[in-house]
């Protein structure tokens, strides 16, 4: 959840960790950025996440998309 909120997240980046989660997968998110690909409204948008995923031996990973 999010912090000083009353429902969970809802996002993709939510979801990235959800999703792993159900397999038993910590995966904890150490930084996110996210930028327009193009000027206007409704331009699509690209986000870098980096990760740490566990159980150990820690996988340190960057998704980009």
């Amino acid at each position: 959840m999010r912090s000083g909120s009353a429902r969970p997240a809802r996002g993709p980046v939510s979801a990235f960790t959800r999703a792993p989660a159900a397999a038993g997968i910590e995966v904890g998110i150490d930084d996110f950025t996210e930028h327009a690909t193009a000027r206007g409204q409704g331009s699509a948008a690209t986000a870098y996440v980096e990760c740490r995923a566990r159980p150990p031996p820690p996988v340190r990973c960057t998704v980009r998309g």
